[in-house]
């Protein structure tokens, strides 16, 4: 999962899916929207650099501006999916208060 640029789609999107609902129960729109990208952003980072954490021997090859690369593969997918995470919580909360 870690080997494939691909691989980590998957994960990334439910965690951003997590991220974004987390975020939306924040009272202010502004700072929920940033949590929700930066979170996103912050997210797709970690999941990069997880690897070379866990297994240091094996993972030495994070020079050349890869992690950039997939950082912003991976958050065209993720932002989007904060950000409808962070939508349908608002809505819900909103239909929840006004019955």
């Amino acid at each position: 999962m870690f080997d494939s640029l691909t691989g980590g789609i998957l994960p990334i999107v439910l965690i951003a899916l997590i991220v974004g609902a987390a975020s939306g129960t924040h009272r202010r729109l502004p700072i929920a929207i940033l949590l929700a990208i930066a979170g996103a952003f912050a997210m797709s980072l970690v999941w990069f650099y997880l690897p070379s954490v866990l297994w240091p021997a094996e993972h030495n090859d994070l020079q050349g501006g890869w992690d950039l690369v997939a950082v912003a593969f991976w958050s065209l997918f993720a932002v989007p999916c904060a950000l409808a995470a962070l939508t349908t919580v608002r809505i819900l909360r909103r239909r929840l208060r006004t019955g």
